[in-house]
């Protein structure tokens, strides 16, 4: 879910930028980079858990 959030921030700062909305940009960014902190969080939680894993030999 992290991925699909970050993809969506992208491209609404890529907008915010061409209509020079720097404030908006700014927020933007800082929320952007607060969904990668939690994407690198879950990726550490799911290889250490060997989460990946064990879902997959659930399928």
């Amino acid at each position: 879910m992290e991925h699909y959030e970050s993809c969506r921030y992208g491209t609404l700062i890529a907008w915010a930028e061409e209509l020079d909305h720097d404030e908006i940009v700014r927020f933007l960014t800082t929320n952007l980079n607060e969904e990668k902190a939690a994407n690198t969080k879950l990726d550490t939680i799911a290889f250490r858990k060997s989460v990946n894993i064990k879902a997959s030999n659930a399928a």
